[in-house]
């Protein structure tokens, strides 16, 4: 909802807000105030809040007033969704304010989190935007315009091709895997990907926030290393982690072996 164009979003949110304002499909008390498309920080916190309150680590802690201090660690989650990617994790003590939401449940005790969202960073828009900047690289040559141009993908499989519109709309591109799988493939797809992370992007952020940079440069507190923590990978993780028969403890290093030898 945050990626949709203006028009399209209201034009959304006003259907769903007269349809739960019909008392004959909403016997609830409902005002038009009451639906909004949440920030993409909420999204982050909520997520960390769910993860958390399941593994059993949100709830001894939040007996009396001030800050919450957890008996146990905490876990930091990150979310991939379709449009966005989101992080959060648990930072007792974060002397810079950005990024900085104190989670408040009820009348008890609140939780100082790091919470980010990076819009256009889900897998269906990176997808988008990956495979968009290739069909502009390939249209910004001289071409046959009789003859739709191709571009090779290492992170299409051997014999997968798939025709993709550059950014403008105006010239389709058939994108296609190699003829067969190349040795390296993982590491030529990894390298292909990593200007989607707009890493030269941190170079100002090196040097306002001395390396505590995240994605685009954005600012983001080091990650906390406890005993019995870690993070979370939720929701189309999942569709990796099961493609790949991973166990649910997996670590980021297990991963790369077993995508690699997929690749």
């Amino acid at each position: 909802m945050r990626e949709l164009p203006l028009d399209q979003r209201e034009a959304i949110m006003q259907s769903v807000r007269s349809v739960l304002s019909t008392k004959s499909l909403c016997p609830f008390y409902f005002r038009d105030n009451f639906a909004r498309v949440i920030s993409g920080e909420e999204e982050a916190v909520y997520a960390w809040t769910s993860a958390n309150f399941l593994m059993g680590r949100l709830l001894p802690p939040l007996k009396g007033i001030g800050d919450a201090e957890p008996i146990n660690s905490t876990y930091g989650i990150v979310d991939m969704g379709g449009s966005s990617c989101q992080i959060a994790f648990f930072v007792p003590t974060q002397d810079i304010s950005e990024g900085l939401y104190k989670l408040h449940i009820g009348a008890q005790k609140y939780w100082n989190l790091y919470a980010k969202s990076f819009l256009q960073y889900g897998h269906v828009s990176a997808r988008r935007r990956h495979l968009q900047a290739i069909a502009d690289e390939t249209t910004s040559v001289q071409f046959d315009s009789t003859v739709v141009p191709r571009a090779l993908d290492y992170c299409f499989h051997a014999g997968y091709s798939e025709n993709v519109l550059n950014s403008v709309g105006t010239t389709e591109v058939e994108v296609y895997g190699p003829a067969v799988p190349a040795g390296d493939q993982y590491e030529r797809c990894a390298e292909a990907v990593k200007a989607l992370m707009r890493k030269s992007e941190g170079d100002f952020c090196v040097k306002a926030y001395h390396g505590e940079c995240s994605i685009g440069g954005a600012y983001q507190p080091s990650i906390p290393v406890e005993k019995d923590s870690g993070f979370l990978g939720i929701s189309s993780y999942i569709y990796a982690w099961t493609f790949l028969r991973m166990p649910s403890t997996a670590s980021l290093d297990e991963f790369r072996i077993r995508a690699k030898e997929i690749c």
